[in-house]
């Protein structure tokens, strides 16, 4: 989702209809790399500052609604790679977040790059992202 409110609304509901499903009802997905031309995601270079109780307006600022690729590559070099272990949940939720803000060159729906204002039609999906392995993308047709 490019949402966090409606992470934090339906994180929970998802987390236990997973646990309650059984291996037949596992979820996959048809996935392909990356549109062409998103940027690579840099390498986490140190361990975060996000402990501090200042951060959450830095993510409300530099990840918030207005976006641009200067800022959140700051914030992503401040944040936990998102391989790291150990780091708290909500550390690894900004890094995800901010990495796909990152990738994503666009503007789409209530989320608007400054620096990348207009919507890409090869941008229309999801971008999925698991512990240890590259960000892929799921395309989503339009109906």
């Amino acid at each position: 989702s490019n949402s966090l409110l409606e992470c934090l609304v339906f994180g929970r509901r998802a987390a236990l209809a997973a646990l309650a499903d059984g291996p037949a009802q596992q979820a996959t997905w048809a996935v392909a790399p990356l549109p062409a031309g998103a940027p690579c995601p840099p390498p986490a270079t140190r361990m975060p500052r996000c402990a501090s109780a200042g951060f959450g307006p830095r993510l409300d600022r530099d990840l918030g609604v207005e976006r641009d690729a200067s800022r959140l590559a700051r914030l992503v070099g401040d944040l936990p790679g998102p391989d790291s272990h150990g780091c708290p949940a909500d550390h690894l939720i900004a890094t995800l977040a901010t990495r796909a803000a990152l990738l994503r060159t666009e503007s789409r729906g209530a989320h608007y790059r400054v620096d990348a204002p207009t919507t890409q039609p090869a941008w229309q999906g999801r971008i999925l992202w698991r512990r240890e392995t590259p960000p892929h993308f799921e395309e989503v047709p339009v109906c």
